[in-house]
């Protein structure tokens, strides 16, 4: 598990090239609300229901147990937060969202 730094991920693949690469939760959230700062959504308000669905306390994006469950849960949330990412910069429905 790394901060996602390059360099961390080229030395690790190297020496254990069939190790899975995860990302630590804390620097994703950093990540993810670094994307919504470049998109305009700055404050913690705003931000806040992309990061829970993200994490999510239960049923967070980041809580799948595999890739389908992840797909699956990306899908069902792209809508929803689409929707929010238009309301909160003022964008009609032609804006494609970048989150």
């Amino acid at each position: 598990m790394t901060d996602g730094e390059e360099a961390l991920i080229q030395a690790w693949s190297a020496d254990m090239p069939k190790a899975k690469h995860l990302r630590c939760f804390k620097h994703f959230e950093g990540n993810c609300k670094e994307k919504l700062r470049t998109l305009g959504i700055c404050t913690t308000k705003q931000q806040s229901t992309f990061i829970n669905k993200v994490k999510g306390k239960k049923e967070g994006i980041l809580d799948a147990e595999d890739k389908k469950d992840l797909k699956r849960r990306l899908e069902a949330s792209k809508e929803e937060l689409d929707r929010e990412e238009r309301g909160v910069l003022g964008k009609d429905d032609a804006y494609e969202c970048k989150f």
